[in-house]
């Protein structure tokens, strides 16, 4: 195999425009590349050598509720890591925290997931850095995060990417990228760091980058407008030819034109088979124009649904109507607006809210939202920005702005600590001079509201159109009373059930891919009223099957509910599940999750999600509880399928003669599925053997004329 020396680690977007810096991960290996990062704490490095984080986009880092770092490593040797938060890089470190030491076994299998906790705290970290403790080791370490958790000290509420390629004191690091023979001719490495995006080229720019090779190799960059499928509009850079005969650390730079397209995918190619590639400081600058951008009208409310077909307006709290109605502007008739009115009395907290039409309001320059208000009488309103594009926090401001009562209006709200792209503002409607709740609610007002008006984001996306083809198959139960269906063409309902009076989501019955699949649209939680009670009692997992439409954002979740009503008299206990969603990888496909049930179960009558505000649009199927172990395969022996290799510790092949595979699932002996694949078309499928443990699987290869079942060995 060719040697090639050529690091990767850090990628930075260096844009004018605000300046903004991002680091991309490109850990995400797909279709056969292979990818390692290895640190090193040689025997004559400094004792308080280690490896600092070089993207400072993640600071400051903070932990008010606790956290964890996670990560996957490979070891040949036993080694101890620890990480390390301080105030401040050298000298100003303190105040510091040290996490526990997580020991590393050689025993454990490839790319194995540790997890350290971070206590609660109310110290502040500009500076993290990782430390080996045992010296001359090789440590494979990737796709590290740094996750904080929300109030209640679980719910993951915002993730960090931090890239530890800063060596000091000794310490040694080194990254490769390979393309090897065999791996699809698409195969490359995709960022895992969402964190930045989107990004944009409105006045062209370039990526630069330092390399070393040992024989000529060559590579590209791509940007992609969404994760396939939907990647058009999309651009490659040319290639870039690193030669061997250039000095070490050579810098290369290619272009990239100007366009009005914004990416929100970034994948980095090697053209060149067999060869282990190393990179670093490669860095993509944008030449963006750094003035501040001019005002728009963002939403005009001739429109009731914007590009994302969300409701352009609407109110919030008791005391208060906001009907999403097009009304004449009381002035001008031909001119059209939206109206509130209040009343005295219902809850301090009301107000109403305003969405852009086919842009987000961007604030990372210009701080300021301005909207007109018609009012006849003085009054005062409240802003809040919220929906952060990029997991931001909402910020509601400290004081109000006034209404003169003078007719038409421009008021104006500035967000100084505000950066980013938002999708919402909100005005509270029950405060005085101060921006302090009136309490009780007495303020009785009619205003009309026009021209929404802020700095131009990117463009709002066009909602995703769903899933074309139906989730695998479920098992089959040869005892039927192992398994309890709620919702799944594989099984005979256990009950009926109907949509409850008090969520805020509606469900329909469609048809996809020849299979009865429901679709939900709503806001925060569903409620399904099941027709009759069911006893679960012996019941041991739920399963469910999803296609989340809306694009990933942080602080998504869908977690089931199972509301047990034992004296069949309204709520007694619940189970309630924790589901966080937590990448793009994870929505606009079908995922497929099983749950341990823990907690009484014996009279299940209701079943509910939660998506908590993230989700607009999603696919349910296959809602049914069961009892682990008992679920069988069923097989066709006409159908020939060849598996290799088998035993294998990567990946297994899967080839039929001549019938289309449309689907691969692997069950472990407990009859849990463990992995599955679909296939486009195609007499061949491969999976993955990675996270599962060495030992017996069983496959199930679903074709056009039947299934087959092969047992399979991981190594």
């Amino acid at each position: 195999m060719k040697k090639i020396t050529l690091l990767i680690a850090l990628i930075t977007f260096a844009f004018t425009k605000g300046q903004t810096t991002s680091s991309p991960v490109y850990d995400g290996t797909f279709n056969g590349t292979v990818y390692s990062q290895t640190f090193n704490f040689p025997t004559g490095a400094e004792s308080y050598a280690g490896f600092a984080n070089n993207n400072s986009e993640i600071y400051p880092l903070a932990f008010p509720n606790g956290g964890k770092i996670k990560f996957k490593a490979t070891v040949a040797t036993d080694a101890e890591v620890y990480f390390r938060f301080e105030a401040n890089p050298y000298p100003n470190v303190d105040p510091a925290y040290n996490t526990a030491n997580i020991s590393l076994l050689a025993s454990n299998s490839a790319n194995t997931e540790y997890v350290v906790d971070i206590p609660a705290g109310s110290d502040s970290y500009n500076s993290a850095i990782f430390y080996v403790v045992t010296r001359d080791v090789d440590v494979s370490i990737t796709e590290t995060k740094i996750e904080t958790y929300d109030t209640d000290g679980t719910t993951t509420l915002s993730t960090d990417f931090p890239v530890y390629e800063g060596t000091f004191n000794g310490t040694v690091y080194s990254q490769t990228f390979n393309f090897p023979t065999g791996a699809e001719s698409y195969a490359g490495f995709a960022n895992n760091n969402t964190d930045v995006y989107p990004i944009s080229f409105s006045d062209g720019g370039k990526v630069k980058f330092k390399a070393t090779v040992a024989t000529d190799v060559e590579v590209y960059f791509r940007f992609e407008a969404n994760p396939y499928p939907n990647v058009e509009p999309a651009y490659n850079t040319a290639n870039v030819a690193i030669l061997a005969s250039n000095s070490a650390n050579t810098e290369y730079e290619v272009d990239i034109p100007s366009t009005t397209d914004t990416y929100n995918s970034t994948i980095f190619y090697v053209v060149t088979r067999d060869v282990d590639v190393n990179m670093s400081e490669i860095k993509i600058i944008g030449n963006e124009n750094s003035v501040d951008p001019t005002p728009t009208v963002l939403q005009d409310f001739t429109n009731l649904t914007n590009t994302a077909t969300a409701d352009v307006y609407g109110g919030f709290g008791g005391g208060l109507t906001a009907t999403n109605a097009i009304v004449d502007d009381p002035v001008d008739a031909s001119n059209k607006v939206r109206t509130v009115t209040t009343t005295a009395g219902g809850d301090t907290w009301k107000g109403v809210f305003f969405r852009p039409q086919t842009h987000y309001i961007d604030l990372t320059s210009t701080k300021t939202v301005s909207l007109k208000v018609y009012s006849t009488t003085a009054t005062y309103f409240k802003g809040i920005i919220q929906a952060g594009q990029s997991g931001q926090a909402t910020i509601e401001l400290e004081t109000s702005e006034a209404h003169t009562g003078d007719g038409w209006e421009t008021l104006t709200f500035t967000f100084p600590t505000a950066t980013g792209e938002w999708g919402e503002l909100a005005l509270r409607t029950n405060v005085d001079a101060n921006g302090t709740l009136i309490n009780p609610a007495v303020e009785v007002l009619e205003a009309h509201f026009d021209d929404l008006t802020a700095a131009q984001g990117s463009e709002i996306p066009a909602p995703a159109s769903g899933p074309t083809d139906a989730p695998a198959t479920p098992p089959n139960f040869s005892d039927a009373s192992n398994v309890i269906s709620i919702f799944s063409d594989a099984y005979t309902a256990a009950t009926t059930f109907s949509n409850v009076s008090w969520d805020d989501s509606a469900f329909e019955e469609v048809v996809i891919g020849g299979n009865n699949v429901l679709k939900i649209t709503g806001v925060n939680f569903l409620g399904m009223d099941l027709g009759a009670y069911l006893d679960a009692t012996n019941m041991t997992h739920l399963h469910m099957d999803y296609w989340i439409v809306d694009d990933w954002q942080a602080g998504q979740v869908l977690n089931p509910k199972l509301s047990n009503h034992a004296a069949e008299a309204g709520e007694t206990s619940a189970i309630d599940i924790t589901n966080t969603i937590g990448s793009q990888a994870e929505v606009q496909n079908w995922q497929s999750k099983d749950f341990v049930l823990n907690g009484d179960r014996e009279s299940i009558k209701q079943f509910l999600i939660t998506v908590a505000g993230k989700t607009g649009v999603y696919y349910l199927d296959n809602v049914y509880l069961y009892v682990e172990g008992t679920a069988g395969l069923e097989d066709n022996n006409i159908i020939d399928v060849s598996v290799y290799p088998n035993p294998s510790n990567s990946i297994w092949n899967f080839r039929t003669g001549n019938t289309v595979i449309t689907s691969v699932e692997v069950f472990n002996l407990l009859g849990k599925r463990v992995a599955s694949q679909r296939s486009n078309n195609s007499t061949e499928a491969s999976i993955s053997t990675q996270g599962l443990t060495s030992g017996i699987y069983i496959a199930r290869i679903t074709t056009e004329q039947g299934t087959k079942s092969v047992k399979l060995i991981k190594n």
